[in-house]
């Protein structure tokens, strides 16, 4: 992430390798030092980051409890890594980055603006994208036989 940038976008669609993407990153910014927090929306998500490696992951939720209560600390050595950010609520997407910006901690955001929503009134990770850019991934790597890899290709793009 660029040091001048506190927000980074990635999104694509399912089979991209979005999730796989996170792993190259998280290294190499522990490599220079940064504390790394993994969160997403859901709780089989913030499992699925702490077994691709991420020491500290846990649901949006959980961390914006603990932060309320003075359990959990940010500043500017923290990456914030929100997989599945494309779930969150509008309510929660906004507390979330909130407290991250006035920390002064950096977020990266990784989703897809088609994935189905939170139940909650949703739609901010398309917005962000829109205004700010994203990283798109767009081969589908989840399939390696041509035929599938064509069919989830076509499906994501809707034809």
């Amino acid at each position: 992430m660029n040091s001048d940038k506190n927000l980074c976008l990635i999104q694509g669609r399912a089979g991209v390798g979005k999730s796989t993407v996170l792993n190259p990153i998280r290294v190499a910014h522990e490599e220079n030092g940064l504390r790394l927090l993994g969160l997403a929306p859901t709780h089989k998500v913030a499992m699925d980051l702490k077994e691709d490696g991420f020491k500290e992951a846990k649901t949006c939720h959980a961390f914006l409890f603990a932060f309320k209560n003075n359990r959990e600390t940010l500043n500017s050595n923290t990456l914030v890594i929100v997989d599945e950010a494309g779930m969150l609520g509008t309510e929660l997407s906004v507390e979330l980055f909130h407290t991250i910006k006035t920390s002064g901690a950096k977020l990266i955001l990784v989703g897809d603006d088609r994935q189905l929503s939170s139940i909650a009134r949703g739609g901010i990770f398309w917005l962000l994208a829109e205004r700010y850019g994203a990283i798109e991934l767009k081969e589908v790597r989840r399939q390696t036989i041509g035929w599938q890899k064509a069919v989830s290709q076509d499906l994501s793009q809707g034809t």
